[in-house]
């Protein structure tokens, strides 16, 4: 296996399906990646932005490496993945290699670079750093690489998966390196956003829907860039796009999470009586049965533990939850209503 003798760079001039969107959301990430140096310290250097799957990251990182390319120059910017650079920094054996490291070749070569008299790197844009996660080794050049860099007074840009950073898989040496630079979210997006986004998604993809659909939409499903846009794709191809509109807003409320709050409701609907009843401590044998069936259905709907379930009802232990919920089905394998309204209850759930 061929140790290279530069960084790997994407194409930093590759030109995206669609412009990047700046939104409330992600303005202070999409300014603080696309800035040039900051004279406030090497620290000030480094942004590292996280956020949730399908947020936008990658999207943002290739803008930022762009923005970056058109103020400092295509051959001094390397626009990378984190498994790229990852495999990278393994072929590099040894840190005595690394000098060789932070320059940047790009698919053309280093030739035309070099000759330039550009050989080192003034800006590394790096998309999903939480791949390290799976190489110590691998953290601890990466330690190096972003130590060399900022002494150079470089820009450096990683992105980052949330649920990834929350398992603290990445070493406290090299999230102390990134935690010390520019710190930004992309935060979930709102119904406004959202609206604004997928009709931007809609215009590119040339889909003639209905403003009001659209928001419709935004408003009705908890969707991430990624899931809108690959919504403005499903409506593009679909031949009743009022029928397709109700689906994925359909699909939507089916794989949203049932919340505690809604069981207790529909399961006091069908019994005819208060849901804060079967919250309480009360112990009214008009209530067992409904509050058995409530703390049932939400140990299989929900992800909540038992001591959770007890705590909404009644402030009751872990024990008396399991208790309960044995003791319904036990009875719901003896009394036929009891199993059509578990399933009226259960339906209703699923389609709100």
């Amino acid at each position: 296996m061929t140790t290279p003798r530069r960084l790997r760079s994407l194409n930093v001039s590759a030109r995206e399906s669609h412009a990047f969107v700046v939104l409330r959301e992600n303005q202070i990430a999409y300014s603080s990646a696309t800035r040039q140096n900051s004279n406030h310290g090497p620290g000030s250097n480094l942004v590292f932005v996280r956020g949730g799957n399908g947020s936008g990251k990658s999207h943002l990182a290739r803008q930022a490496a762009r923005t970056l390319a058109d103020k400092l120059g295509a051959e001094v910017v390397c626009l990378t993945t984190g498994e790229r650079l990852l495999e990278d920094l393994k072929r590099l054996n040894y840190a005595g290699k690394l000098h060789e490291a932070l320059a940047v070749e790009t698919r053309r070569g280093a030739a035309k670079s070099s000759q330039r008299g550009a050989g080192e790197i003034k800006a590394l844009v790096c998309d999903d750093v939480s791949v390290f996660a799976k190489s110590q080794d691998a953290q601890r050049l990466l330690c190096v690489v972003i130590d060399q860099l900022l002494k150079r007074n470089a820009r450096l840009v990683f992105t980052a998966d949330e649920a990834t950073l929350r398992t603290k898989a990445l070493s406290r040496r090299l999230t102390n390196r990134l935690q010390a630079g520019v710190q930004a979210t992309i935060e979930p997006l709102s119904v406004s956003s959202r609206s604004k986004l997928l009709e931007h998604f809609c215009s590119v993809n040339q889909v003639p829907v209905d403003v009001s659909t659209l928001r419709w939409i935004a408003a009705e499903v908890p969707a991430s860039a990624q899931e809108l846009w690959q919504n403005s794709l499903e409506l593009k191809s679909a031949k009743d796009r009022a029928r397709a509109a109700e689906v994925i807003v359909q699909r939507a409320h089916a794989a949203q999470p049932v919340s505690i709050e809604r069981i207790a409701a529909v399961v006091a609907g069908i019994f005819e009586v208060q849901p804060e009843m079967l919250n309480s401590s009360r112990r009214l044998q008009s209530l067992v049965v409904p509050r058995q069936l409530a703390m049932h259905i939400a140990r299989e709907l929900t992800d909540l533990k038992l001591v959770e379930i007890g705590k909404h009802f009644g402030n009751r232990n872990h024990s008396t939850v399991l208790h309960a919920c044995r003791k319904l089905e036990q009875r719901i394998s003896e009394d036929q209503r009891l199993r059509q309204q578990r399933k009226q209850a259960i339906e209703a759930l699923r389609s709100t």
